[in-house]
């Protein structure tokens, strides 16, 4: 092994391991090679300083991986650090991650950025795709309450009268029950089945 190999491996290790001063130290020395895969064990492992020591090198170039992988562990901070730059931006898996984890702090942050990929659209259409709702619809189902209050909070699920009957046969929690005819004042004829479902 030589001894750039073996200064690469150590400097991965270092980060892996959050040795913030030691990986800051060893960014200065010539023979190390710092590249992208050395800010996604940073980000996946939630280093918030070494995420913020490395985005500031002249070599990194920051994917949306990062971000991703940032969202699926909960790293609320570095997802924050990482929104702050140019050219990161929240795509379809972010917000994925964020609902299915019930990260619902990170999933507001998400949503709240003017730069968010509009996932409402596949590639090449220009039209919205039919099932907005399928958030909303499967939050519901899997009982994730907080990201429902979340969803409803947001107006481009536009959710209406039609669509509104499709999600809450997914409800089996009183709660979001309350929430979804709450938030949207909607008067439904629900079923006898439906309210014991639901009740219970």
């Amino acid at each position: 092994m030589t001894t750039i190999t073996w200064l690469q491996r150590k400097f991965g290790k270092e980060i892996y391991l959050g040795h913030t001063a030691k990986v800051k130290r060893m960014m200065n020395d010539p023979k190390i090679t710092v590249d992208v895969e050395h800010l996604g064990i940073a980000c996946k492992m939630g280093w918030l300083e070494i995420v913020r020591a490395l985005i500031d090198h002249p070599n990194i170039v920051i994917c949306l991986t990062h971000l991703a992988d940032a969202c699926f562990r909960n790293h609320i901070e570095i997802v924050r650090l990482l929104l702050s730059t140019p050219f990161v931006f929240p795509i379809r898996q972010c917000i994925d991650y964020a609902c299915w984890g019930d990260h619902a702090d990170i999933l507001r942050l998400l949503l709240s950025d003017h730069r968010i990929y509009d996932w409402r659209y596949a590639a090449n259409e220009t039209t919205p795709r039919t099932n907005l709702n399928d958030y909303l619809c499967k939050a519901c189902r899997l009982g994730k309450t907080d990201i429902v209050r979340v969803l409803l909070q947001d107006d481009r699920f536009n959710i209406h009268i039609q669509n509104i009957r499709c999600t809450v046969r997914y409800v089996d929690c009183y709660e979001q029950l309350c929430l979804l005819l709450d938030v949207h004042r909607l008067q439904l004829t629900i079923s006898d089945h439906l309210i014991g479902k639901v009740i219970a």
